[in-house]
């Protein structure tokens, strides 16, 4: 025990000269000047109209009027040409390796049809890599983060994490697995995604990327670490991520990439999956008729987000305070079409008066002994049927003592936002965004580039590697 204390006590010393300091502040304020609008073609061939930023903003799309961005889709007109409008926002500014802390408030997914998606991609794809943060399609419960790259990069499938590693290779080629899967993980709990994320107020989705690791924390709206708060990010006393992409050589596979926040509907994933889930298919016949022809049912169809910081470890430097964001402390309202910020919480969250350590990267604990098991399958049970809807507002904040040190994302310590029981998770693994040269100009649609059709590979994916679109 002694031994092992000594072996963690070295590791963080190795990195105690460092510290992660704030490089970009996307702040509501400054967010549609430092984000481009993407109005070209869909490169995953999902059933969407991205518009411009004009348009947008006119349209009541996009909005940074009161102390969030709001970013929407059209939910009052029927849909035509290449499908719903909506819209897509990269980053101006590309990078590599650093710490992406997001703090949102509300996002699109859970609804039949939709496909949303805050994820980061390089200019060729899959060659400079692709990762995603937050992703998932229809009514999917638990969120989807996974890696995408070039043949030959395979992560460890060693339980440093909380959530489930659900396949380890990352090439989106493998002859043995589904066409475009990748390292896909899933979060162990369903505050993480969709309307149970919404009903909480949300949180902060914090992404640290390194030569060694990238590594996926969730903390719902009360579990955020104070040094978060403080602009002082310490990933070191987080706890284990929700994902730990790790055993990879990832500054081979991974170039700058540009940090992406998008809503599309239907496409490979979302109608591969449509007819496996019998609510979305008791709308329609297909998922491009239901988002064609029901505009009301995208309401809720929107990201809420506070504000997005981009931190870059500058070993030998101390962090510098960032200004104090707006008020985050919201909860979502899902009965107006309306674009108003959330109602201030009225729950109590967690507080501590502890200073925050000195910050370092995120350093796993010694692997578990090789007795114990490894993650289960994925689930292949088709989706429950529908629950209840969701409370509107948090549900009490668990106790937590002001000394702790530890902000780990435990699902089990949080607390039931439901009647009803929580729901089983959907089956989901594939990934299809397909994203190949992106171009500094926003209204030129990206051509994919032609890739080899892999090898078909018999799995037990229910979907198959059949629908999954090829190039």
């Amino acid at each position: 025990m002694r031994a092992t204390k000594l072996f963690l006590l070295a590791a963080m010393a190795k990195f105690s000269a460092g510290a992660y300091v704030l490089e970009d502040d996307y702040q509501p304020s400054n967010f549609f000047d430092d984000f481009e609008f993407f109005d070209g073609a869909d490169p995953s061939n999902a059933y969407v109209t991205y518009v411009d930023q004009s348009k947008a903003e006119e349209a009541g799309m996009a909005s940074n009027d009161d102390d969030f961005v709001y970013l929407g889709v059209d939910h009052k007109n029927v849909a035509t040409g290449s499908g719903r409008e909506s819209v897509r926002l990269e980053t101006k500014k590309t990078y590599k390796h650093g710490l992406i802390v997001a703090d949102i408030s509300h996002m699109p997914g859970g609804i039949c049809g939709t496909w949303p998606a805050f994820w980061a991609t390089g200019a060729s794809w899959p060659e400079d890599g692709e990762f995603d943060i937050i992703e998932g399609v229809n009514r999917q419960k638990e969120n989807a983060m996974a890696l995408h790259t070039s043949a030959g990069c395979t992560v460890e499938n060693n339980g440093l994490s909380s959530g489930k590693l659900v396949t380890t290779d990352c090439d989106v080629f493998s002859p043995n697995q589904p066409t475009n899967q990748g390292c896909l993980a899933e979060a162990p709990s369903s505050f993480s995604y969709g309307p149970e994320f919404n009903a909480i107020g949300g949180g902060v989705y914090a992404t640290e990327w390194t030569s060694e690791a990238i590594s996926i924390w969730f903390f719902p709206r009360f579990k955020i670490p104070s040094d978060i708060k403080d602009g002082n990010p310490n990933p070191s006393s987080w706890g284990k991520p929700a994902a730990h992409f790790t055993g990879c050589d990832l500054d081979k596979y991974y170039k700058e990439q540009k940090i992406i926040f998008n809503t599309a509907f239907c496409g490979g994933w979302a109608s591969g999956t449509w007819n496996s889930d019998k609510i979305c298919t008791a709308k329609a016949s297909t998922c491009e008729e239901y988002v064609q022809n029901n505009p009301e049912a995208f309401k809720e169809a929107y990201w809420s987000i506070n504000y997005m910081k981009v931190f870059q470890d500058k070993p030998g430097q101390s962090p510098k305070p960032s200004p104090a964001p707006p008020s985050t402390t919201t909860t979502s309202t899902s009965t107006s079409s309306s674009r108003q910020a959330p109602p201030p919480s009225t729950e109590n969250p967690p507080t501590t008066t502890q200073a925050p350590p000195t910050t370092a990267p995120y350093q796993p604990p010694p692997p578990p002994p090789a007795s114990e098991p490894s993650a289960p399958s994925p689930p292949n049970d088709p989706p429950a049927p529908p629950s209840a809807p969701a409370p509107t507002a948090p549900a009490p904040a668990p106790t937590t003592s002001s000394s702790s040190t530890s902000f780990s994302y435990d699902p089990s310590n949080l607390p039931t936002c439901t009647p009803p029981p929580k729901p089983s998770c959907v089956t989901f693994t594939t990934k299809t965004t397909f994203v190949t040269t992106i171009t500094r100009n926003p209204k030129q649609a990206i051509v994919p580039l032609p890739q080899p059709t892999p090898t078909e590979y018999p799995t037990n994916n229910k979907y198959g590697a059949g629908w999954r679109r090829r190039t």
